[in-house]
């Protein structure tokens, strides 16, 4: 998981891993795969997308 955040700090837009929106009850939340069933939670908490706060990490159950 760290190896995975350190990656995400430096490529937040790589591909690999999978940064989306979340939608429903949780829009404006954003995600990433750490594994192919592990996601990671955050929100931009500024407008120019430089800074994120973590919210929740674990399976697609914390889209719940």
């Amino acid at each position: 998981v760290a190896e995975e955040i350190a990656h995400f700090k430096e490529f937040p837009d790589d591909p690999v891993l999978n940064t989306h929106p979340i939608k429903d009850k949780f829009t404006g939340f954003h995600a990433f795969s750490v594994l192919p069933d592990l996601r990671i939670m955050f929100l931009y908490t500024k407008a120019d997308f430089s800074e994120v706060t973590f919210y929740d990490i674990g399976t697609h159950e914390i889209y719940k």
